[in-house]
């Protein structure tokens, strides 16, 4: 294929020879030194990162004395590996969903279980209020009546602890 002008309507055997003409357009293209340049920096950066640093993740995880927490580093480092891009995106999304996330919903309750309150109608009703609001619009006839709701849901509540966080953050 490098050597013809391939159209797929006349398939590989009957797509005309060209010879060089395509090397010839890539060698003598205006971009090619930054082409050419860019793809060995790539290279030589890859070379250096993928070469020595698998071998300090590996002597790095057998000195983990815990060998419960060294199969966990194990497994979820070479997961990637084996499982497509999407789905690992898709499981980060199922797991940190921010009104449905099993890591969220983890966090929620026991946040209620230390008096934290659980906010998942605030996040709930901000997101279809603000969705409502880009259709239909109304932002300033339904203002009060959205903040009313979202103390209700205990808004109030929340920008309090938030706060007390910061203030905790900010004392250390």
């Amino acid at each position: 294929m490098a050597f013809q002008d391939y159209e797929a309507s006349l398939g590989l055997l009957k797509s005309p020879f060209v010879g060089l003409k395509h090397f010839r357009k890539f060698l003598t293209d205006y971009n090619f030194k930054t082409i050419f340049s860019n793809t060995l920096i790539i290279s030589f950066y890859s070379l250096i990162a993928g070469f020595p640093l698998p071998i300090i993740f590996a002597l790095f995880t057998n000195t983990i004395k815990n060998r419960k927490f060294k199969n966990l580093i194990k497994t979820v480092s070479y997961a990637p590996h084996f499982i497509s891009t999407v789905v690992i995106v898709a499981m980060i999304n199922l797991f940190f969903a921010p009104t449905s996330g099993v890591f969220t919903m983890i966090y929620n309750n026991v946040r209620s279980l230390v008096g934290g309150g659980d906010f998942r109608g605030a996040y709930e009703e901000i997101a279809r209020q603000s969705c409502d609001w880009m259709m239909n619009g109304g932002i300033e006839e339904e203002w009060d009546t959205y903040l009313e709701n979202l103390d209700e849901i205990g808004l109030q509540r929340w920008l309090e602890i938030n706060e007390q966080a910061a203030e905790r953050y900010n004392n250390q």
